[in-house]
């Protein structure tokens, strides 16, 4: 029986077991790879996994490919079953495992900092590691193969625009810039799936995320939501290191697993989807607004600090608007996100107290 780090962690996972979206017989006897291991979303993904093997037996077999043996061992010690199995290797390198009927690709890094000051890192294990899953699918005629990708492929979107940004909808994005050699490889890796289904018939369907937030995120991530979190639990002052003007769109993690198993069932080869809550669509400024008002007596100030400004230009996104339309995979798959902005905070924050 696999056990749970906390009631957090739990209740998340036995949320994606009991979601009415997911037919977990469409899952039966199948076998499937999800890459990225230890990351936030392929952890969830195969907890509830495991966990639907154990509650319907199910006869599941899963590949959880990592890169960190010891990091792997580590966070899936009370997960090991016999149908997990791991397999240790860059996802830049030819894929070493047995063939399978799914793949969930979402090996990538997160980190701003990485995509500056490792960019060649950052292209190769998108578009490489892409092409190798791709490869691999063909070449074992995988039934469904499912790439997450980013809003951030959506390029500069202006504050001022106000319809959210349907799949076909892009911005202008700097060659020139570092930092985009994340949402460029995101880029080139989503136009590898259609070039693959087009040529190959790769059954592959792409999920544009937007920001993910879950009880998995790690107590250090520096990311803004997430120091936003820790500044709760601390007891801190909300530091802005912009004006905040930015504007993103929001999904738990729970809501987005349920995207994912479903979209391998449900969703259409060769199309793109943006997942994500509209509900949660708010400014870096109004996010820590909501946060000092719902946790008053944390005695919380929002300080903008200009003289950070223009320090974090280098590794942060110019001021942009990532209001994603989810209608496309409404009405393909009738997925409906249900984790307010307010209670992913509250899962995180109880979380990171724990």
């Amino acid at each position: 029986m696999i056990k749970f780090l906390n009631e957090i962690e739990k209740n998340d996972s036995f949320e994606i077991l009991n979601s009415k979206c997911i037919n977990w017989d469409f899952y039966k006897n199948s076998s499937i790879l999800i890459t990225g291991a230890t990351g936030m979303i392929a952890f969830q993904i195969i907890t509830a996994l495991l966990l639907a093997n154990e509650k319907y037996d199910l006869n599941i077999t899963i590949y959880a490919l990592a890169r960190n043996k010891e990091k792997t061992i580590k966070k899936f010690a009370d997960k090991i079953t016999p149908n997990l199995h791991f397999i240790f290797q860059d996802i830049t390198e030819k894929i070493n495992c047995p063939a399978v009927d799914f793949i969930i690709h979402t090996a990538n890094g997160t980190a701003s900092k990485g995509f500056v000051e490792n960019p060649v890192e950052t292209i190769d294990t998108i578009v490489i590691g892409t092409k190798n899953i791709l490869e691999f699918a063909k070449d074992k005629a995988v039934k469904s193969v499912i790439y997450l990708s980013s809003m951030e492929v959506y390029g500069n979107i202006s504050t001022e625009r106000v319809e959210p940004l349907k799949e076909s909808d892009y911005g202008y994005m700097d060659l020139m810039k570092v930092r985009n050699s994340y949402p460029l490889g995101k880029r080139l890796a989503e136009n590898m799936c259609c070039a693959y289904f087009s040529q190959y018939d790769v059954p592959v369907k792409i999920a544009r995320l937007s920001q993910i937030i879950g009880s998995g995120v790690d107590y250090n991530d520096n990311r803004v939501f997430a120091q936003f979190a820790r500044n709760i639990v601390e007891n801190k002052d909300i530091i802005l290191k912009t004006p905040g003007l930015t504007v993103r769109s929001y999904c738990y993690v729970t809501d987005c697993v349920i995207a994912l198993l479903l979209m391998s069932e449900i969703g259409h080869n060769g199309e793109v989807y943006n997942i994500a809550n509209p509900d949660t669509t708010c400014s870096i400024r109004e996010m820590a607004e909501m946060l000092c008002k719902k946790y008053p007596s944390s005695n919380l100030k929002i300080n903008v600090d200009d003289r950070l400004y223009p320090d974090t230009t280098k590794y942060y996104l110019d001021t942009t608007k990532y209001y994603l339309d989810t209608t496309k995979y409404y009405l393909d798959t009738g997925w409906t996100p249900s984790v307010s902005l307010e209670d992913m905070y509250s899962r995180l924050i109880e979380n990171f107290k724990k």
